[in-house]
């Protein structure tokens, strides 16, 4: 049974200490935000609580990951509020703020690194390994959002085009990075190159890309429902998934196995038949009496005529 005990302790940074007992604290959290638990010595104390609270929901409202609002709070803590503001005032001024802009990628110690851009709006962001060295061009730290690593590369002339197209820039890497999941990264490379080179073409291919991706999202999408619910209907009759194997069903209960080695080979045969009605090219009679049982078992669930024909 929980309860709640009222006691005095003494914080100091770390352990709650009263009456011989100590509490080690090993996180703390001020409105939903998990803080250094230094931090909450700054707000618990009389002679700091007010700057500490007003400082605290001023870098609450700033965009920032995790780890970087931990890093200002804790710098308050070893070196005071006016190293704090002033770090705020930096980091406001070069916030993005809900517009694409380049930054550089920031390592363990916030300091640039040499090989990675990102581009952010506040929101989303996307990394990039550059042939230059990226740290040398002056771009600010990204400190403010978690980004999506793209795998893409920019030479110093591919940025400094991009630099002067972010929105379109942006938005047509966003488009490929989603897409990047169903495409080969081949062809995801070749259409941001060819960003570069003839935007027409490369819009060409973007729109080729988004409507492969979405029927193999669909695809994966469908086959994910056989493997969740264990049978579809189509208008040939049923496909069964069961845990050694995908099999098609006619409507008079014969079974048979598509003939694929690969399992996408199987996921884009499934796929086929739903939405268009046609069976795989390749098939071959079930005759094991094992694997018949197995399909018997699945589809007895949704149509018992079948399984004393299944398995006479």
């Amino acid at each position: 049974m929980k309860k709640v005990v009222k006691a005095v302790f003494e914080f100091d940074g770390e352990n709650l200490n009263s009456e011989g007992m100590t509490l080690n604290v090993r996180s703390c959290f001020v409105e939903g935000v998990e803080v250094p638990v230094h931090y909450a010595i700054l707000l618990l104390n009389n002679e700091t609580r007010n700057e500490a609270w007003c400082f605290f929901r001023k870098i609450k409202n700033v965009t920032l990951m995790r780890g970087v609002r931990e890093h200002v709070l804790e710098t308050v803590f070893e070196k005071g509020f006016e190293k704090g503001w002033c770090l705020v005032k930096k980091l406001e001024a070069e916030a993005p703020r809900g517009k694409p802009r380049f930054y550089v990628k920031a390592n363990w110690d916030m300091k640039p690194d040499e090989h990675h851009v990102d581009i952010t709006d506040g929101e989303k962001c996307f990394r990039f390994w550059t042939e230059f060295n990226a740290a040398k061009i002056g771009l600010p730290p990204n400190l403010y959002t978690e980004y999506t690593y793209t795998g893409f590369g920019l030479t110093k002339k591919m940025y400094d085009e991009a630099s002067g197209c972010l929105r379109e820039f942006f938005a047509f890497t966003e488009k490929l990075n989603n897409a990047s999941e169903f495409i080969s990264s081949t062809r995801a490379e070749e259409a941001l190159q060819t960003f570069f080179s003839d935007r027409q073409k490369a819009y060409e291919m973007l729109a080729r890309i988004e409507v492969d991706a979405s029927r193999r999202k669909r695809r994966n999408k469908l086959y994910e429902r056989l493997e969740n619910e264990g049978v579809l209907k189509f208008s040939e009759g049923y496909i069964i998934h069961t845990w050694r194997s995908v099999y098609f069903v006619s409507e008079d209960g014969y079974v048979r196995k598509p003939d694929y080695k690969k399992s996408i080979s199987v996921k884009e045969a499934v796929f086929r038949a739903v939405e268009k009605g046609k069976l795989p090219k390749k098939m071959g009679e079930v005759e094991d009496r094992g694997k018949l049982r197995d399909v018997a078992e699945v589809i007895g669930k949704i149509k018992p005529e079948l399984v004393p024909v299944i398995l006479p």
